[in-house]
């Protein structure tokens, strides 16, 4: 059984704009996976997001023990501007996990500029 979950109603708001909301989104996503082994993320009434908001995708290989976020997470109702930063951040996503040291030694350089 896989369970949709609205962003919408979990942030109160129609803009995903937070890494805290984010965070809620999570929460909620990680219960689902640990009932149901899968869930569907809505966007439906999201007019806008950012990619801090999808920071918390970060997280999933390692809660669920290496999967891929796609494998455990579909989403739907999206513009194509949400699908680009979820793509972008999937792929950062992966990129972190495969060598993190790394990873954060060239993200953290380009924070000081």
């Amino acid at each position: 059984m896989t369970n949709t979950l609205n962003i919408c109603k979990i942030i109160d708001s129609e803009f995903a704009v937070s890494f805290e909301n984010g965070e809620k989104v999570y929460s909620e996503i990680k219960r689902e996976i640990g009932n149901h082994g899968k869930v569907i993320l809505s966007f439906a009434g999201i007019s806008k997001a950012i990619p801090a908001f999808f920071s918390f995708l970060i997280l999933v290989p390692e809660d669920f023990e290496g999967s891929q976020i796609r494998d455990l997470i579909e989403f739907k109702d999206m513009s194509e501007d949400h699908e680009n930063i979820i793509d972008m951040v999937i792929v950062h996503t992966q990129k972190y996990h495969q060598d993190p040291e790394a990873y954060n030694s060239t993200f953290g350089s380009m924070l000081e500029i």
